[in-house]
């Protein structure tokens, strides 16, 4: 285990896996926020339900920490506390089976109803946000880490939620620190949503490009 400062002091703490136990209280919680949309339970149990959430978030804060947890892997970082991608955050989908391959940057997700936007689909909001994150993946796995500074959405079919849904990312072209990249998601093989944004590469953060490429 390694520790490596961050531009606002905090630390990330570098793992060789992610921690089997606190994924599996994501998935449990994730599993209590479904429930808790779909629930029509009385008032009494509702109460009950509540008192049990709150002893096992005592429980949780027992110990705590300030490091953002991220485990290293041959391909680049995972961190498994992200909002899109991290197993270890509940609040994410996640965006798993993140891979690069020939230049291109793929994964996988699924939508919670959680995520609902209109009844059955997924709120546009979050599917940019998971395009977003694939288009960073694509930058930092191509080029080097970066930061969005303009993206537009252009949303071609709702997209359903409980379903598997593909995601795609790749740079088309880099102008000094200026990076042009593009995504798409598909459900069974229809896109749903596209993005182009221009990300601007960071300076002093860790490359993560596992062969990187220059575009220009």
């Amino acid at each position: 285990m390694s520790v490596s400062p961050q531009s606002d002091g905090r630390e990330i703490r570098l793992v060789p896996n992610v921690p089997v136990g606190t994924k599996l209280v994501a998935d449990r919680v994730r599993d209590v926020i479904d429930a808790c949309i779909h629930t029509d339970s009385p008032a009494a149990d509702l109460e009950a339900a509540a008192q049990l959430i709150e002893q096992a978030t005592q429980l949780l804060r027992k110990r705590s920490r300030d490091t953002s947890l991220q485990v290293t892997r041959s391909n680049g970082g995972i961190s498994i506390n992200n909002a899109i991608e991290g197993p270890c955050n509940p609040v994410a989908p996640p965006l798993t089976d993140l891979a690069y391959v020939d230049g291109e940057t793929s994964g996988c997700v699924t939508f919670p109803t959680a995520a609902e936007g209109p009844p059955g689909r997924a709120h546009g909001g979050l599917v940019a946000a998971v395009l977003d994150h694939a288009l960073g993946r694509a930058v930092a796995w191509t080029v080097a880490a970066a930061m969005t500074v303009s993206i537009t959405v252009d949303y071609r079919a709702a997209t359903p939620l409980h379903q598997p849904l593909c995601v795609t990312a790749r740079v088309v072209s880099v102008d000094g620190r200026k990076v042009f990249a593009e995504a798409e998601i598909r459900y069974d093989g229809q896109i749903t949503a596209v993005a182009k944004a221009i990300m601007i590469v960071v300076a002093g953060l860790p490359s993560i490009a596992p062969t990187a490429v220059s575009l220009d």
